[in-house]
């Protein structure tokens, strides 16, 4: 595994790998499991067998400075309430498994401020194409001079690629062995 020196990550990958977390945490008894499940399959393709989550988990892992933003949080949240309708104890139980992850894979998360993204000539286009959330992981990734991880070939990838902002896509990201 050929592993990133420092990273952004978007709220993609980044919901793909706290829900693989949660299922992991969640052990095959809970009732849980089957929502999961669920939601990991409706993804399909590249990350529907074990493998290749342990893969896409051990990938994210191993980067070494892995950075994010506030909006990407935020954007995790509402993906949550989507994607998995998580309620009460079940809710509780995946934000702290949450919490813990990024706690243990030493995530940053930056402020990136809505006033200083549209300040910026660059980002005038971009954030009124692809929201603040997409525009603000592209801004930190030039920025930091770094790699963007993102799923979002369509919109966010093309507007990162036009900036010359190297994008890892789901299946390049999984073919890095």
């Amino acid at each position: 595994m050929i592993a990133l020196r420092k990273a952004v990550i978007d709220s993609g990958p980044m919901f793909d790998a706290l829900v693989l977390n949660f299922r992991i945490k969640l052990g095959v008894e809970s009732r849980l499991v089957q929502k999961v499940e669920k939601y990991m399959n409706s993804i399909g393709g590249p990350l529907r067998t074990k493998s290749s989550q342990t893969n896409f988990l051990n990938h994210l892992k191993a980067i070494g400075q892995k950075i994010t933003t506030s909006h990407v949080v935020a954007e995790v949240f509402g993906l949550q309430a989507k994607k998995l309708d998580l309620q009460g104890l079940a809710l509780e139980d995946f934000w702290q498994t949450s919490i813990d992850l990024i706690t243990q894979w030493k995530v940053e998360e930056r402020l990136v401020p809505l006033l200083d993204l549209a300040s910026a000539a660059r980002n005038n286009a971009s954030l009124l194409k692809i929201g603040v959330t997409d525009t603000g992981v592209i801004d930190l990734a030039e920025k930091e001079r770094c790699i963007l991880i993102t799923w979002d070939e369509r919109t966010l990838g093309i507007e990162a690629l036009r900036r010359d902002i190297e994008c890892r896509f789901l299946n390049h990201f999984l073919a890095l062995d």
